[in-house]
């Protein structure tokens, strides 16, 4: 079953980021570099648990856009609403810790996620926006 071809973009970001999410921090717990778990282990706790939730909603919709399933887009938004959550509450950490690459990566994550948002949404579709034509109705 092949996805709908303008789903494609979709898919592969979701599966990108969200698969990305899961190797990061498995390198990372593997590698002894999360000092929270020992200095604030609730916090990471949580922390680790909402970063899961949103790669598995990343992987899940990419996964229901490629089979074609009729709220697919539904789970997507909740995805990238969980994954804005997500790089709002982190980019603080890394600009405190002057990693300026993971400031620019989430940076770049953000950017494509609104636009993909809005772009899916009809919001930057100009099939959604009134004519001249049609607002006069509209007022009328």
């Amino acid at each position: 079953m092949r996805p709908n071809h303008n789903y494609l973009s979709l898919i592969i970001y979701n599966s990108l980021v969200g698969s990305s999410m899961i190797i990061v921090w498995a390198l990372l717990l593997l590698t002894d570099q999360v000092p929270e778990l020992q200095t604030q282990p609730l916090d990471i706790t949580y922390h680790l648990i909402s970063e899961g939730v949103c790669a598995t909603l990343l992987l899940s919709s990419a996964y229901l856009l490629w089979r074609k399933y009729d709220n697919a887009m539904n789970i997507t938004y909740a995805a990238w609403g969980s994954l804005f959550y997500s790089v709002c509450v982190n980019t603080p950490y890394y600009w405190n810790q002057q990693n300026w690459a993971m400031v620019g990566i989430f940076t770049v994550i953000q950017i494509l996620t609104i636009t993909l948002a809005l772009s899916t949404s009809g919001v930057l579709a100009r099939s959604s926006v009134l004519s001249e034509h049609e607002m006069i109705e509209v007022i009328a």
